[in-house]
Order: C-alpha cells, then structure tokens, then sequence
C-alpha cells in the first residue's frame, strides 16, 4: 500500500488551498473587472461617435465652401441615418454610459443651439405637481402607476393620458406636443417632460457654426440610448441681412448600421432665393448630397 507522509499531505493541501484561492481571486477580479471594462468599452464608443460627426461635419463644410466630391471611410456602432426633413446627419447608438446627462437636447458645439423647444416639467412622482403647458388652460401631471403616463386635463381639446412617445395637437394654437420621457424610477432626473413646438434659430455668419451637433441621453431598459443630430441651419449676415444655408439631400442609400461604410459627399447647385431670409434679406442655398453605403 502507498503511504503518504504527513509532510506529503500538508503540500497537497497547500497546493489545493492556493488553486482554490487562485480560482476564487480571478472570479471575483471578473466579477468587478467586467462593468469596468464595459464602461470604458462604452465611453469607447461614445467618443469615437463624436469623432465620426465631427468628421462628418468637417467634409460637409468644407465641400459646401470649395465645390467637388469627397469620400471618406466611417465606423459606425448603431445606426446612422442621412435626414433630408430634418436637414440633419442622426446617428444614434445604445450602451452602457449616457452621452450626455440630459434627455432634452443639448449643443455641443455652438452657444446658440438650431432649435428652441418649449418644454414643460413636473415631478414625475407627484400628481399633486402641476404645470400649464401653454395651450388654453390645459395643465399637466404625472402618474406612475399603472402605467408612467403623463396626464393633461382642461378644455383645450386634448385632455388625456399619453406614455411616453405619444404626441397630441393643440386644438387652440396647433401647436404638436410630445412626451418625452417619464422617469418614475429616477434614473435620469426624476421629472416628467412635455416638449413643446420648435422654432428653428438662425445663426450669425462668422460667428456661429452653420452645422450644429446637438445630442440627448435617455434611459433604455438597463442601458441609454444616445441619439446626435448634426443640423444645418441658417446663417445671417448683420449688415447685409443676406442669409446662407447648406441643404442636405440624399442620393442613393440613407440609412447604415453598425460597421465599416463610406461616405460620399458631393456639391449641387447654389441658389438664390429673394428676400427669403429669416431677416428679409437674401438667401442662398448650397445643396449638398451626403450618401452612406
């Protein structure tokens, strides 16, 4: 019969306990390790979306001013989309880490944002937090149960309960109204949110870009959905009160999902339009076609 030393076991022990430990230690670091590294994979992510619309941006700008065709080589990590109605390159990703810590659009590169948005708030647990929401006498609060929805009562012609997503006129002005979000677990700011009509804001030439990235965070299951919208807007010129604006128009495919595209920007015509712009003046209009494949 074999026999083991006494010496004989405590080394198998020994070496048993350590395997153990080793096993327990490089579990726990994958435990901990692993948000880590999504987290930074997600900011990742975020960063190089910014640099794809700055790109973007940079040769959209630079073909309106100097004419021709250039391509470039995009990654993207969601979906990208080329908006002639909205005059606008979106580009809209899911992950981990908010973009941005606002769920109502924010400008990320100009001081006078493309839009201004009437928006409305209240505290999206409390029904007895009340607010009017510009049309008639119509009011707004929040309920969270059953359902999160956000609740408008008066004689406007839009009473109701809407979730979030829906939108409704209103019968005095109308004005088109859209729940924004309803945050009753407070994993954004804890408010109830009713944006209201947009108005488009021009900028000033020299000044201002004509290009403007705006970009918003809300909350999607355990993770946020970043969505950024680069907008062309008009440009004014104080003296003048001439306008310019580059229009976005598509040729051939608009949409692009997660992966390696390219990018084909070419100028069209520019034209001129008499007394069209915001201030009276003249508007010329430079058209330029953004395609994805």
């Amino acid at each position: 019969m074999l026999k083991i030393s006494v010496k004989g076991q405590t080394q198998i022990i020994s070496v048993v306990l350590i395997m153990g430990l080793a096993v327990g230690v490089i579990g726990a670091s994958y435990m901990w390790g692993k948000p880590l590294i999504d987290k930074s994979q997600a900011g990742t992510t975020i960063t190089n979306a910014e640099k794809t619309m700055d790109l973007i941006k940079n040769t959209i700008d630079d073909v309106a001013k100097t004419g021709g065709q250039k391509k470039k080589q995009i990654q993207i990590e969601g979906s990208l989309e080329v908006s002639e109605a909205e005059n606008a390159i979106i580009y809209t990703l899911t992950g981990l880490m908010a973009a941005i810590a606002s769920s109502q659009w924010i400008s990320i590169n100009d001081d006078v944002p493309p839009k201004s948005i009437e928006t409305y708030a209240v505290d999206a647990t409390d029904p007895s937090d009340s607010t009017a929401i510009g049309c008639g006498d119509c009011v707004m609060n929040s309920s969270c149960l059953p359902t999160e929805t956000i609740k408008i009562s008066g004689t406007c012609g839009a009473s109701g309960n809407y979730v979030a997503g829906s939108s409704f006129n209103c019968d005095l002005n109308t004005n088109t109204y859209t729940v924004d979000h309803i945050d009753c677990a407070g994993n954004l700011d804890g408010f109830a949110v009713l944006a209201g009509p947009e108005k488009e804001m021009s900028g000033i030439v020299g000044t201002n870009n004509a290009g403007v990235l705006v970009a918003k965070s809300i909350p999607s299951g355990d993770e946020f959905m970043t969505e950024y919208k680069l907008i062309y807007r008009e440009l004014i010129d104080p003296t003048s009160k001439e306008g310019v604006k580059i229009i976005i128009k598509n040729q051939g495919n608009s949409q692009i999902s997660s992966g390696q595209h390219t990018l084909t920007v070419m100028r069209g015509t520019i034209d001129t339009e008499n007394d069209a712009s915001y201030v009276g003046g003249d508007l010329a209009k430079t058209t330029v076609f953004v395609t994805v494949e």
